[in-house]
């Protein structure tokens, strides 16, 4: 598969966003541009790669599952953006969203509202080990991981619960130490064994690489 597939512009057409949403995000944003603090680091949540990407995600997971409901886990969750978009927009009834960065945990919680329906965790997602009662896994930071990492982290994951897998090949950021150069080469390194969907995105400066299926 190459990197030119084209995409269904219905997959990437905009989901719900409530004013609710809307209203308490751009709170947030003031109260740190303020503070001079994270107003910056929460804008880069909102590039158009970003919503388009989760929009896709969406979109597609309800075509693909279009019953799954239950416990989603989001691992490199950041500051919960896509925790929003799967309980606002999905029968997903609850998501965990786990980041190493202990700042996302503070500011999830705030962006969300304290969203009962959004856990904010802290914690280094090698660790994560409590797959009962989780429905669907989600690592969209893959290529924030070495492959050591990303390999150690699928050893643990359950055979029978879908993940849903993106990457990109944006080599030119510093914090990306895993990027692939096709999406061929994405899903090689990705190591699912059943694989339900597979595409990616024209970002115009990256191709975003996005894979759904399960370990073996």
């Amino acid at each position: 598969m190459s990197n030119a597939q084209e995409i269904d512009s219905n997959l990437l057409s905009t989901i719900n966003f409530s004013s609710t949403r809307l209203i308490q995000w751009m709170n947030v944003l003031r109260e740190e541009n303020i503070r001079q603090q994270n107003s910056y680091r929460i804008l880069e949540n909102f590039w158009a790669s970003q919503i388009r990407s989760k929009s896709w995600l969406i979109n597609v997971l309800k075509m693909e599952f279009p019953d799954i409901s239950g416990n989603a886990l989001i691992l490199g969750g950041w500051y919960g953006l896509l925790a929003q978009m799967l309980v606002d927009n999905t029968n997903i009834e609850k998501v965990i969203s786990v980041d190493i960065d202990e700042e996302c945990k503070i500011l999830g919680e705030r962006l969300s509202e304290n969203d009962p329906r959004i856990e904010f965790m802290h914690k280094d997602m090698k660790y994560f080990l409590n797959f009962e009662n989780i429905s669907l896994i989600l690592n969209t930071s893959t290529e924030h991981m070495t492959q050591e990492k990303y390999d150690a982290w699928l050893e643990h994951i359950p055979n029978h619960i879908p993940i849903v897998l993106q990457g990109n090949n944006f080599v030119n950021c510093v914090d990306h130490v895993r990027c692939q150069n096709s999406l061929d080469h994405f899903n090689v390194e990705s190591r699912l064994k059943r694989i339900v969907y597979t595409k990616s995105l024209d970002c115009v400066q990256f191709h975003r690489f996005m894979t759904i299926g399960y370990k073996n």
